[in-house]
């Protein structure tokens, strides 16, 4: 007991350092404020990307082995979801959402990385060298958003990704397990779809759901 509630003191006060991070960066002392308007909303833009799928998504998984720990008794997994959750809110979120964008492969890798222990998932993309820059982060975007939603509303643990290139379309197929997903209140995941894909799709189909999205790849 005494451990656990060391380590959520651990994680509230980095979870401060974060909050003040991006104080300090709205305030203008991360960022120039001669920035033109259009580079300020990409930057925007990408961190609330960022934001919205590998935090939300990082805390989602912490919190899904802490209710595994807490039903198996296992020290061990609480103390690794504990961990996850506080080498999350411990980096500077400012900073980290340019250099992870900026190499999606690796973005897939710890996507896959970060819901270990809680869903199987397999990624199997094109080349990267065969896909344009926007596509491919725009791409990873939404297939973390996809993943996430997957485990979160639908509790699927086997997810599988491909994509298929042909001539400038780029389609992806994630195919999971879990319940069916039910149409609500759009959110910003829904959004991000809307925004970033030409079109997309979502099927429940014998027991599995099927959810298909396609963006312009232009080299």
């Amino acid at each position: 007991m005494l451990l656990a509630f060391n380590s959520y003191k651990v994680i509230k006060e980095q979870r401060n350092e974060v909050i003040a991070s991006l104080e300090r960066h709205l305030s203008g002392e991360k960022y120039s404020g001669s920035l033109s308007a259009g580079r300020k909303s990409a930057r925007n833009a990408d961190i609330a990307q960022y934001l919205h799928g590998e935090v939300q998504a990082g805390l989602t998984a912490s919190s899904l082995l802490l209710q595994q720990a807490a039903k198996s008794g296992d020290s061990d997994l609480a103390n690794e979801a504990l961990e996850r959750a506080a080498g999350l809110l411990s980096q500077d979120h400012t900073n980290i959402s340019y250099t992870r964008m900026a190499k999606p492969e690796v973005k897939l890798q710890k996507i896959i990385a970060g819901w270990k222990g809680i869903a199987d998932i397999s990624i199997s993309l094109p080349p990267s060298v065969q896909l344009e820059e926007t596509a491919l982060r725009n791409t990873v975007a939404l297939i973390e958003e996809a993943i996430a939603n997957s485990i979160r509303h639908a509790h699927a643990t086997q997810i599988q990704v491909s994509g298929i290139l042909k001539e400038d379309l780029l389609t992806i197929n994630i195919i999971s397990n879990g319940d069916s997903m039910v149409k609500g209140k759009a959110g910003l995941g829904t959004k991000l779809f809307n925004d970033l894909a030409s079109e997309w799709n979502y099927a429940s189909e014998s027991g599995h759901n099927r959810l298909t999205f396609v963006l312009v790849n232009k080299l």
